[in-house]
């Protein structure tokens, strides 16, 4: 195996190395820094994958590093996302108190100017 797709939670259950593996894509969870550091190697890629429900899949990416804030990253290019306080005033904000906005041609139909969400 080369390659996995996963969230973060089943990979923390694989008790051994895979030293084939070559890509690894964890999504749909936050991802806790001692994951990344037990399983980044020099020749594996490690990415994190970010998308709200209401943009499909995937909207953003970054590769995750030991000793690296893991974070959601950028956009993909074809997607654009903005980030806000939960508190007015602060703009742009990261955190765990940030909203984040994304548009793109993913964007679930309906959600737009939809309040509430």
């Amino acid at each position: 195996m080369t390659g996995i797709c996963c969230v973060p939670t089943l990979l923390a259950t694989i008790a051994e190395d895979l030293p084939n593996l070559r890509f690894l894509l964890v999504s749909g969870e936050a991802c806790p820094q001692d994951l990344v550091a037990r399983w980044h190697r020099p020749w594996r890629r490690m990415i994190n994958a970010y998308g709200p429900t209401e943009a499909t899949v995937t909207a953003s990416w970054t590769v995750l590093e030991p000793g690296k804030p893991v974070t959601i990253g950028q956009p993909l290019p074809t997607y654009t996302m903005a980030y806000s306080a939960k508190t007015a005033g602060r703009w742009p904000r990261r955190g765990p108190s940030a909203k984040s906005a994304s548009a793109g041609p993913g964007l679930a139909i309906g959600y737009v100017n939809l309040s509430g969400i």
